[in-house]
């Protein structure tokens, strides 16, 4: 828009509600004014707030951000063995610790001849 636009960004402080200047994080890029979250923490989350001023006014958009925590898996997986009389089924539960890499972990059960009785 003529004149241009003074752009910032703020992110709302939950416990006060005020909203903090991010003015280390924001930079022009193709005429318009973006803001930067390079490695994301969990603190991160917020309400990030965008205000553009001129002459003939202010407007400010703002969205919610969610940075949920990093899933990892365990490091290692333990072998274990089961023992069941033949021509009686076995039930063999695999799952990541509670809460571990949920919902995107997928379990893949496999044989060591390579083929899984159907």
């Amino acid at each position: 828009s003529v004149p241009r636009p003074r752009v910032t960004w703020q992110l709302q402080d939950p416990a006060t509600e005020a909203r903090r200047p991010l003015p280390d994080k924001s930079r022009t890029e193709s005429a318009q004014t973006v803001l930067v979250l390079p490695r994301l923490a969990v603190a991160d989350s917020g309400l990030y707030s965008c205000t553009a001023t001129n002459v003939l006014g202010s407007i400010v958009a703002s969205v919610r951000v969610v940075v949920k925590e990093r899933a990892e898996l365990p490091r290692r997986i333990i072998r274990l063995t089961a023992a069941a009389p033949a021509g009686l089924g076995a039930t063999l539960d695999c799952a990541p610790p509670h809460g571990a890499a949920a919902p995107l972990a997928v379990a893949v059960w496999s044989h060591e001849s390579g083929e899984l009785p159907q």
